[in-house]
């Protein structure tokens, strides 16, 4: 029997050290596309509702929360039903004023409008409304962004922006609801 050892060759003796590596090589790639679409499966749905769903429910609470008993707009001129027409302008991201690129600022601006006919002036000149936007919001530094008391200020500047952009009464109301700042 010693003979028989012997005579083969050493392919034959010595495992295969390429094939390990293959099906190790394939097993981890199936494993990350696996969990990856399993991840994709189960967490992506909440992940789209946790970005997408709370800026429209936040937008809705505003306009629920800024109106008195008798539905009207509370610091409105006149008043509006719950069916008032609103624009909301979505993912601005911007580095505030002298944070030299290190802090960003990204924010959902839903504008209450006057008739319903100006979402449709809106949609055409959205790049302007973005632009006024921005251009209001690149001017405020962290500090300014992150005062409380200073909020009201900084919507009433961007309401301003907006409004010079369409006839007057266009836009009556302007709500914040997504600003981050990290």
């Amino acid at each position: 029997m010693a003979d028989d050892t012997e005579t083969k060759t050493e392919d034959e003796v010595a495992p295969k050290r390429g094939g390990k590596k293959i099906v190790l090589a394939t097993v981890l790639i199936v494993g990350a596309l696996a969990g990856g679409g399993a991840g994709a499966f189960f967490a992506g749905p909440k992940l789209a509702e946790m970005i997408l769903g709370p800026a429209e429910a936040t937008a809705a609470e505003a306009d629920q929360a800024s109106e008195d008993d008798h539905g009207e707009a509370a610091g409105h001129e006149g008043g509006h039903g719950e069916g008032a027409p609103t624009y909301l302008v979505e993912n601005l991201v911007l580095n505030p004023a002298e944070s030299g690129g290190t802090r960003f600022l990204m924010a959902s601006v839903s504008l209450d409008l006057g008739d319903p006919a100006a979402v449709e002036q809106l949609k055409q000149r959205d790049a302007h409304v973005r632009d006024a936007l921005l251009s209001v919001l690149g001017h405020k530094t962290v500090e300014d962004l992150t005062n409380i008391a200073g909020r009201d200020s900084i919507k009433s500047e961007l309401q301003t922006a907006v409004s010079a952009l369409f006839p007057k009464g266009t836009v009556r109301g302007l709500y914040l609801p997504q600003f981050v700042i990290q």
